[in-house]
């Protein structure tokens, strides 16, 4: 498998690269490579995969679903910034999922000037 680059995690006001491993597990279990603390998380919720197309977001058989960019998911391809949910809308944990490379781009973008008007 071909993983490029890596992905960049955002979660709970943090920031986590992920580089270096061709999985990722996202979970309550305190093994996981991302932790989620919400009740309503499966301990082995769901896993970001490397593929020889770039990272997929897998579902692992969780109770209460994962869903990316509001759409229920047992597979799906992270091709840009993707705001993904584990569990239920009220109960659950939300992260944003965005390949390092897209990240790194906005990231080292300088904001642009605005000009001062009188």
């Amino acid at each position: 498998m071909s993983r490029g680059s890596g992905l960049v995690v955002e979660v709970d006001g943090r920031v986590l690269r992920l580089d270096g491993k061709d999985v990722y597990r996202i979970g309550r279990a305190i093994e996981s490579d991302v932790v989620l603390t919400a009740g309503s998380v499966s301990r082995q919720h769901a896993e970001l995969r490397a593929s020889d197309y770039g990272w997929v977001l897998v579902d692992s058989g969780s109770q209460f679903g994962t869903y990316a960019d509001d759409e229920w998911v047992t597979e799906y391809p992270i091709e840009r910034r993707s705001l993904v949910r584990c569990g239920p809308p009220v109960t659950g944990a939300t992260l944003v999922v965005v390949p390092a490379e897209e990240y790194d781009v906005v990231a080292a973008t300088p904001p642009r000037a605005v000009a001062e008007t009188d």
